[in-house]
């Protein structure tokens, strides 16, 4: 049963009824453990005093404590609110400070608040407390504070639980949404009410011994329909910042948005430019004391605005360290005649060249399994260890950091492993310098530029050379900007990696891989950079652009670049193809423009006569058989399609001269038995050539000059070294 406590006398007010914030006090924390988290704040029209918070233990003398900072707070003109849960230590008051909650609650403060109360008694069951704040709605009515007490405190999942029924009991019964948050405050009863003057009690009106269990109350506001409508769902959707600084906002909430919500979420924002820099404080300050004086109904007094700035922004700096410094513009000039007669030093190239330069950007773009991976690790391996590779020099060994969000680590490691099989002695000296991540999967947004920043640091200190980003679309982090998307992507180049060059080495390079758009094979020749996927900030922002299409060439796979550099001079279009594991440059013009088929076919047989020539002499060695150019051409003259001995003998003296074939003088000879023939160039000898029997590796002593046709001696060293060219012997 309801048992209704009769107001207190006017002429009593202005003491502290101890009896009713006892009651209210065990309605809260009975079986809670912790802090009881009390604030004092200044009520309208009395805006003097300077509010505080207090903490207090739960325990015996909690009922003492709180009535001593009741009449504290009372005699400074101050109110005393109470946040209805505990927290876990003093000095925290926060929404994720709370620990425990007792009682749920609504605050009935607009509107029909009788009509109100009956439909929440109707649906959820008579209130264990209901508290008169002192406040008058519009309509006359007393606003009134609604509790249910529980069987038990509830805490963790209970209590996310029971904020989220504290917010579907307001949405549907037309309550205050403010308790949604744990760390929302509400006016302790038997404390004083002084808005605007008016002098009045915060009383208890009804109490009784009710108490409900969590999961019921649930169940009954899942239930319960909504007393008019169920709101707009804009209502219920968070406010964009842009909106909340351009719309006016009136007192009692009648906007669905309070001044209070407005007034911290433009404090919040322009605090977060200040913070990073962007702003001054005087203009963060200056902006928040200008929303509030334009679109706040009525304004906040100038103090209180500042107190809040103050605390928001001690509490930001707590959290998020202390604030970088604003960014001063700075235009540099210089005459003509300056720039004449005292010419700044040109800085080296980092790849040439100037395709690479410092603090510049490489942006390489082409299809999906084009190469461009392949080709960039290649490129790397090549400058990490200090090489040139094909076109592109570089002057030293290169620290280069290669950042990809596409390959898990074993598949990047195999590919690598492939690349580096062919060139593995050249590659060493460099290979501490190439550092590769395995695939992440963030956007480059604050936390994943410091996220690189900080692995490029950690692994090449503040002397990376490049740092290459790919693919572009798996990192790009759009919105930075409104407006087209040329806005974003310049937003993005400036905001997200001229940040990471200044986080790691502002003079080291960047290198983008992007993705082109699907055209022609006669657009992409007529206008290669228009194949460029995204908007014309990715033709502009870049220092360096490179368009990578498919070249054909024969059973190879090639590509063909195409060059656009800000700072050099034009760059050549060039092929390349990947033989034998190895990239190499080939000239336009060795491309077959007709009868291709009839080319391939042919050069299928060049290298079947080939073969068969050199596994014959491979083959008669390991029986002790060796010949020279005239025995072997009529050895083999009409046999395996060969042709004729003439013939026989010219593919032979070709062998010579691309050092597949290299030759045993007579002297030499002599040391593995064999007679000394009539040709005084001795015998032909080939890779890996040896006896089976007694296992005796023959050895050339001699190899023809490519140039001059000539037949000279091998030193010690090119002995056991041999190279393949179609233009020379090793």
């Amino acid at each position: 049963m309801l048992m209704y406590l009769p107001p207190p006398i006017d002429s009593e007010i202005a003491s502290i009824n101890a009896q009713q914030l006892a009651a209210h006090l065990d309605l809260l924390f009975t079986g809670c453990s912790g802090s009881v988290a009390l604030r004092a704040f200044s009520e309208k029209g009395n805006d003097t005093a300077k509010p505080y918070l207090h903490w207090v233990a739960c325990g015996n003398e909690l009922h003492i404590s709180v009535l001593r900072f009741c009449e504290q707070a009372s005699s400074k003109g101050l109110a005393c609110y109470v946040i209805p849960g505990t927290v876990a230590e003093r000095g925290k008051a926060g929404a994720t400070d709370i620990q425990q909650m007792q009682c749920v609650l609504v605050d009935i403060d607009d509107g029909d608040v009788e009509s109100k109360r009956l439909f929440l008694c109707e649906h959820i069951g008579a209130p264990s407390l209901v508290v008169e704040s002192g406040g008058v709605t519009e309509q006359g009515q007393k606003k009134l504070h609604l509790y249910w007490k529980l069987k038990e405190p509830a805490s963790a999942d209970h209590l996310r639980l029971l904020l989220s029924l504290r917010l579907m009991l307001a949405e549907k019964a037309g309550g205050d949404r403010h308790f949604s948050s744990a760390h929302q405050p509400i006016r302790l009863a038997g404390s004083i009410y002084r808005k605007h003057g008016a002098v009045k009690s915060v009383h208890i009106t009804e109490q009784s011994a009710y108490e409900y269990e969590l999961a019921d109350l649930m169940s009954r506001a899942l239930a319960m329909p909504w007393r008019d409508h169920p709101p707009p769902t804009a209502l219920l959707t968070k406010p964009t910042i842009n909106n909340v600084l351009t719309h006016r906002v009136r007192e009692h909430g009648v906007d669905n948005w309070t001044r209070f919500e407005g007034i911290s979420r433009v404090i919040g924002h322009w605090l977060r430019r200040w913070h990073e820099g962007q702003i001054t404080q005087a203009q963060a300050e200056e902006e928040i004391h200008a929303y509030n004086a334009a679109c706040l109904s009525p304004p906040w007094p100038e103090a209180r605005v500042q107190t809040e700035i103050d605390r928001l922004r001690q509490k930001h700096c707590a959290e998020h360290g202390a604030p970088k410094q604003p960014t001063h513009h700075h235009v540099e000039c210089f005459s003509a005649r300056h720039s004449l007669q005292h010419p700044a030093p040109l800085p080296k190239d980092i790849i040439s060249p100037r395709i690479l330069t410092p603090g510049g950007l490489w942006l390489i773009a082409g299809p999906p399994k084009v190469g461009k991976s392949d080709f960039l690790l290649s490129l790397f391996s090549h400058a990490a260890a200090g090489l040139n590779f094909l076109c592109f020099g570089v002057s030293r060994p290169l620290r280069i950091f290669y950042a990809q969000a596409e390959l898990e680590r074993p598949y990047l490691q195999e590919r690598y492993r492939h690349i580096a099989a062919h060139q593995a002695m050249a590659f060493t000296p460099g290979l501490d310098n190439l550092v590769m991540t395995s695939r992440f999967h963030f956007q480059l947004d604050e936390s994943g530029v410091e996220a690189i920043a900080k692995a490029v640091n950690q692994h090449c200190g503040n002397q990376v050379d490049i740092i290459a980003l790919d693919p572009f679309r798996n990192i790009y982090q759009a919105g930075l900007a409104s407006g087209d998307v040329n806005a974003e992507l310049v937003a993005f180049f400036r905001l997200r990696l001229e940040k990471l060059l200044a986080l790691t080495n502002p003079q080291a390079g960047l290198v983008l891989v992007h993705h082109t758009n699907k055209i022609t094979e006669k657009t992409l020749t007529e206008d290669p950079m228009a194949a460029i996927s995204g908007g014309g900030a990715m033709l502009s922002y870049p220092s360096a652009l490179t368009v990578m299409g498919k070249a054909k060439h024969d059973d190879h796979h090639g590509i063909t670049c195409w060059f656009d550099l800000r700072y050099g001079a034009p760059m050549p279009t060039c092929s390349f193809i990947k033989k034998d594991g190895v990239w190499q440059q080939f000239d336009q013009h060795d491309i077959r423009l007709i009868r291709q088929q009839w080319g391939q076919r042919n050069d299928e047989e060049q290298s079947r006569r080939r073969y068969n020539i050199l596994t014959f002499l491979y083959e008669e060695a390991l029986c002790g058989r060796l010949y020279n150019a005239e025995s072997l051409s009529d050895t083999l003259a009409g046999r395996m399609g060969l042709g004729a001995g003439k013939t026989i003998r010219a593919l032979i003296r070709q062998y010579e001269t691309q050092g597949y074939i290299r030759l045993i003088s007579n002297e030499h000879a002599a040391q593995y038995d064999l007679p000394k023939t009539r040709s005084k160039y001795g015998y032909l000898c080939v890779e890996g050539m040896h006896h089976e029997k007694d296992e005796r590796h023959y050895l050339p002593t001699h190899y023809r000059c490519a140039r001059s046709g000539q037949v000279f001696a091998l030193s010690d060293e090119e002995v056991h070294r041999w190279q393949y060219d179609a233009g020379g012997a090793a």
